[in-house]
Formats: structure tokens, sequence, C-alpha cells
């Protein structure tokens, strides 16, 4: 009874959440008409393509869209204004705008065609100033002490009420985890100026996060076993999406309320850095205003050799645990949908560290990979609806997960149902193995004939590189290094980055390259 309990509850949660944001949908407002500023630049633009005033005012952003022939929009051109827009500063800029492109299209001559409308722009006022440091705007930092002292001194006081009952639980698997996020992090530092900056967010998000498990904890069990498993719900937050004071902690609270009191028998339902994610992008589809959320999916692929730093860093947790057969399931399921870019970082991040947890996932093989498959097949259809709202889809692949969480039994069954005949064809097989054999006492132990670890890890491999070689020069995105002067790109003659020039961030595995091509950077230049 307790099962089909926590089973409704779940699921009247997610339905009650997506039934909100749904009947919230905001409706975009009608664009205002276009000022003399815009109509000059607009004119400015006409000659190199369909590019359409889309917003501008006084003190905003001027966007031009452009589109093809079809009505297609294929990109944009920002037109920041140089005495408003103190919080980011883009590579070129001239006396009174800064300029930003960006592409929605793979097609051929797009960015070059953005990149060309920028600098007619520029041109048109007087030319390009003298690059100076770049600056990216990041989130709001203000609130994050305040929450966390706030959280802190809470469980200070929780720890007072139960009279200090903590006891010390250190586990492999979350030092594990540990280092594994931690390392993407590091490596994502060096080329995005932002995440350096955020450093300081993560350890303050990281103190909420111990407080908030010790707050449940000794609420609900009256003591409180400290550890590191507080560690990778931070952190795996700060992989997938930055929130502002306020959605920072909504997704610490609303993960480690999930984890204590959102249970199925001894263990919880959802993964709790999935739930405080699900929380959050929920709240700010139904209230944009009281969360803001800055999406990370692009420029996580701006280091040269990010995807395949995470299947790297990946391999220390699959060789150790038995979590690819749910990571073999969304890539078959995404492979079958036939969805473009399914090795991009971010995907590489909810493929093997976000879906693979022991605790909310089926307990046998062919459970864990009809929980991929779920969870892959979900995916494109909550992104569809999503784009189809006017929402962007970032939070697509997460949204799926919770769903394949509740259904995490029905999948054990399901695989059961499914091996019965292999199961009962491999008892008819030890049957016939005659008594006096060597072999009936390791064949008859029914984990015996599981596929070795280690050779899941090696198909899991072998599936991966080859197809990562193919696709990566897909993965090459010019206008964000054109944007924001990417550590070691180079830009052709005509200012455009192209996969040719910059064979470190279009081939895969070139580390070496890469450690080179940073030993012989002349300092305040491109690398050669």
């Amino acid at each position: 009874m307790s099962l089909v309990r926590a089973w409704r509850r779940a699921a009247l949660f997610l339905v009650v959440c997506l039934g909100l944001g749904a009947a919230f949908a905001q409706t975009p407002p009608l664009p205002a008409a276009p000022s003399d500023e815009v109509r000059h630049l607009a004119s400015v633009l006409q000659p190199l393509g369909r590019f359409r005033p889309a917003s501008g005012g006084p003190s905003e952003t001027i966007t031009f869209e452009l589109f093809d022939d079809d009505g297609q929009r294929l990109g944009f051109v920002g037109v920041g204004r140089s005495d408003v827009d103190g919080g980011q500063r883009p590579r070129l800029r001239s006396q009174h705008y800064t300029l930003i492109v960006g592409s929605e299209t793979p097609r051929a001559g797009v960015t070059t065609t953005l990149i060309r409308a920028a600098h007619a722009i520029v041109d048109a006022d007087g030319g390009p100033l003298p690059e100076l440091p770049v600056r990216v705007t990041a989130m709001p930092t203000e609130g994050f002490g305040v929450a966390a002292a706030a959280l802190a001194a809470l469980a200070l006081a929780a720890a007072a009420w139960r009279r200090f009952r903590i006891t010390l639980d250190l586990r492999a698997q979350h030092l594990v985890q540990l280092v594994t996020q931690g390392s993407i992090l590091l490596y994502w530092s060096v080329y995005w100026p932002p995440v350096r900056e955020r450093w300081p967010l993560v350890a303050l998000m990281l103190v909420m996060a111990f407080a908030a498990d010790a707050i449940f904890s000794f609420a609900r069990f009256g003591s409180w076993r400290a550890g590191l498993s507080v560690v990778p719900v931070a952190l795996s937050i700060n992989l997938f999406e930055w929130f502002d004071a306020p959605g920072a902690v909504l997704s610490i609270v609303g993960a480690f309320a999930c984890k204590h009191y959102v249970r199925r028998g001894p263990r919880h339902i959802f993964n709790p850095s999935v739930a405080g994610l699900t929380i959050t992008g929920l709240v700010s589809l139904v209230a944009p205003n009281a969360v803001h959320l800055g999406g990370l999916f692009h420029t996580l692929n701006v280091p040269p050799n990010m995807s395949e730093w995470i299947l790297l860093a990946a391999l220390l947790p699959q060789l150790r645990f038995r979590i690819l057969p749910a990571s073999l399931g969304i890539f078959a399921a995404l492979t079958l949908w036939d969805i473009p870019g399914v090795l991009r970082p971010t995907i590489l991040i909810a493929m093997t560290l976000l879906i693979t947890d022991p605790a909310t996932t089926p307990q046998n093989d062919l459970g864990k990979v009809l929980f991929g498959l779920l969870v892959g097949a979900l995916l494109p259809v909550i992104s569809e609806v999503l784009r189809g709202r006017g929402y962007v889809d970032d939070f697509a692949k997460i949204f799926a997960i919770p769903v394949a969480n509740i259904a995490a039994p029905w999948l054990d069954v399901a695989a059961a149902f499914i091996a019965r005949p292999f199961a009962a064809a491999r008892d008819a097989l030890i049957a016939r193995i005659p008594a006096d054999s060597p072999l009936p006492a390791a064949l008859r132990d029914g984990r015996r004939w599981q596929v070795p670890n280690v050779l899941l890890v090696a198909c899991w491999v072998a599936l991966m590189v080859p197809r990562l070689a193919r696709e990566k020069p897909l993965y090459f995105e010019p206008e964000i290094h054109w944007n924001f002067a990417t550590p070691l790109v180079v830009r052709d003659a005509d200012d455009v980055p192209r996969c040719a020039s910059n064979p470190t961030f279009c081939q895969v595995f070139t580390f070496r390259r890469e450690a080179a091509l940073w030993m012989h950077r002349p300092r305040g230049r491109a690398a050669p």
C-alpha cells in the first residue's frame, strides 16, 4: 500500500506542476513600432540579407533576425548599446554599439552573413574600437550569502534541537561523483570565464546543500549522517543550469525535500539533482519572473575536447559501478529518434551522470535498459511540447527523467517478464550439464550469466568514439567563439572562425595538440 501511495504522490506532483505550467503559459508581447535608429540600422543590413527588426528600445538590445526566402529564421544580430550594456562586453565594439551574433541552423554561410552584418553596423558607426578583455554577463549574485547563512542557521538550530546527533558517513561512490563532476567544471572554467566567477556561488550552494540535508535529516530521523552525498547534487545542478538566489534555494531545498520525503519504501523515488532541477524548471515556466536562469548548453561546447573529457571522466564511475545499461538505453532511443548532436556535452552529461543513480533506477540490467529507452523516447516529445508553447527546450533533458523514476518498479517487472523465456532456456541448459563437470559451480550462479561490466564499458567506448569522430565538426559553433574570443580559436581573413582552420576543436581527442597550443600561445593574442 505504501508503494501505491508513494507512486500516487509523485504522479500527482508532476501532473499538477505540468498542468500549471501549461495553464500559465505566457503570450509573447506584440513588437513595438521601430524607431528611427532601428530603421537606420535596418537600412545598413538590407543589402546583406533578409534582416527584420525583432525588438529594441531606448535601453534594450536591438535584435535583427535573419530569415531565408521561405520565412524560416536562421539567426540574429544583437546590437547592444555601449552606454547601458555594462554587464556584457563582447569582442566587437564601436563607439555606440556592442555586437553579438547567433546562428540557429547548421546551413553553410549563415554565420558568415551574420558576422558581415555585425561588421557593417560597426563600420557605419565609425569603425571598430580596440579590443578589450571580453566580459560576459553572469547570473545575479545578490542573495546567495543571505540564503546560505539562513539555511546554515536553521541547520544549526535543528542540530541543537537534536543534541548534535551527527555521524560521519563517507562513501567511495560520492567521492567518485565529486571527482567526475568537479573535473568537468574545472575544464569548462579554462575556456568560459563566467565559470570561474561562479565558483564562490558554487561554494555557497554547497553550504546550502549541507544545511538542507541536515535540516531534513534532523527533522525526519533525529540525527544526521554527514557525508559527501550532497556534493554531487550541488555540482550537477551547476553543470546543467545556473539560477539566481531564489532559484538556487528552490533547487537545493526541493532536491533534499524529495530525497527525504518522496520515497518508495526505503528508497527515494527521484534522483535528488533531477528533482531540484525539475521543480525549479517548472516554476520558471509557471512564474518566469520568480526565478531567473541562464542556459549553459552552448557554452559547455566551447572547450575543444569537452565531449571527450566527459566520456573519459564518466569512465571512473562506469568502471566501478554497473550503471551503463541505462546509458546504453537512452543512447539507443535517441539514435532511433535520429536526434542530432547526441554526443554534445549537455546530452552526454544527462546520459552518463543524471540518469544513472542506482537508487532511483531499476535493479536489473534489462530494467535499466528499459529505463534509458523510456527517457530517450520522452525527451524529444517533451522538447516539441515546450518549443510549441514558445519555451526553450533546455529542461526537456530533465523532465523525462522523473517520469522514468516513477516507472522504475514497473520496468523491473516488465524486464522480468521479457527475460522469463531466456531464464527458462538458461535453467534448461544448466540442468543438462553433468554433475561431475567442473563448470556447474560457476554456471549455476545466475550472476555469472551477466555480461561483465568491463565488456559493457568497452562496448560503450566502441559506440561513442566513432560517432563522435563523425559528428564533432557539427558541434563547432563559430558564433560563440567569435562573440567572446575563445582562447586558441583561429579566425580567417574575413574574421570568421571555421573548422578547417581549427582542427583542435573539430577533431576528436586532440588533448595533446590543445596543450601544445597553450604552451606556444602568445600572451594577449590568438593562438597561431
